[in-house]
């Protein structure tokens, strides 16, 4: 696998740029490769791009795909106060980075991947477009999302929230520790021990991230039953940070293109959980079933 990085400029947020990471199949580098799908990538919240490489290399460039995951405002490598973002700007990045996919590979199906906090804008893009067009065909030909964000799996205090709220009246870039546990992310002892290491990993966030993960849950929960593209949704019973009981709501409500997988034994980070092998199985079946040849 081929893993190049540069910075994205995006005019419509007041960074300007934010980084942004491709990973290639081996083969890109030949003159006449064509790749079979460009797949967009959105993290969760305190996560950035480079922890997706175990992921990118047994999927979607194994399958000549190319995956293109952007570090969003407040996360990773992309400057700016750690933590700081909002949906609106979350929104314009992705769609800034489809463009750019795009522009490189035209006429290649798109395919939007979103974990956690991710998996809450994939389905929120999808549903607003799906909407906005009463219907019609979408720019996407499939979506995955793991571990969707939609509740919390124990809700914060209220007086935590208030807190929060008058907070960013008095100082807006008030940012609050989220504390999540390692061992809640994944019950592989190593990638804990990486995570504790990794420097840009982080637990920070302002009240107007937290207030729009909590208002496009709620709104995903209502609204995103009406997707009729190929959606595989893949939910672990152990998730201790997003609520899997939420999740499997949705599934019960989904249409029938949309693929439910579910590991009751898999923390929130299905892709770096021990059983992680049978997870990427799992989305290479799926890729397998709607990519052209």
């Amino acid at each position: 696998m081929i893993i190049q990085e540069l910075e994205m400029e995006v005019s419509l947020i007041p960074l300007k740029t934010v980084h942004l990471m491709q990973f290639l199949p081996e083969k890109s580098q030949d003159v006449s490769f064509n790749p079979r799908a460009l797949v967009i990538g959105i993290h969760g919240f305190g996560d950035h791009a480079g922890r997706y490489r175990r992921l990118a290399e047994a999927t979607f460039t194994a399958l000549d795909c190319i995956f293109y995951m952007p570090d969003l405002p407040g996360h990773g490598l992309t400057k700016g106060a750690r933590g700081l973002t909002n949906f609106a700007d979350i929104e314009v990045v992705v769609r800034e980075t489809v463009s750019y996919a795009s522009a490189q590979y035209p006429n290649v199906p798109l395919i939007l991947f979103g974990h956690s906090m991710g998996g809450g804008v994939v389905l929120d893009i999808l549903t607003q477009d799906h909407l906005k067009q009463n219907g019609g065909n979408s720019a996407f030909s499939a979506a995955i999302v793991t571990s969707p964000w939609l509740k919390p799996f124990i809700e914060p205090k209220p007086w935590l929230v208030a807190t929060g709220w008058l907070l960013s009246k008095i100082k807006p870039d008030f940012t609050l520790n989220a504390k999540l546990n390692l061992a809640d992310l994944t019950d592989d002892l190593s990638i804990q021990e990486e995570t504790a290491r990794d420097s840009l990993y982080h637990n920070l966030i302002c009240y107007a991230l937290y207030s729009d993960m909590r208002t496009s849950g709620l709104r995903n929960l209502k609204e995103s039953p009406c997707l009729d593209l190929p959606l595989l949704l893949m939910i672990g019973g152990k998730d201790r940070i997003a609520s899997p009981d939420a999740n499997r709501d949705l599934a019960k409500r989904m249409k029938t293109s949309a693929t439910l997988s579910y590991w009751p034994d898999l923390r929130h980070e299905l892709h770096n959980c021990k059983g992680r092998e049978d997870v990427y199985q799992t989305i290479n079946h799926f890729l397998l079933s709607i990519l052209p040849e």
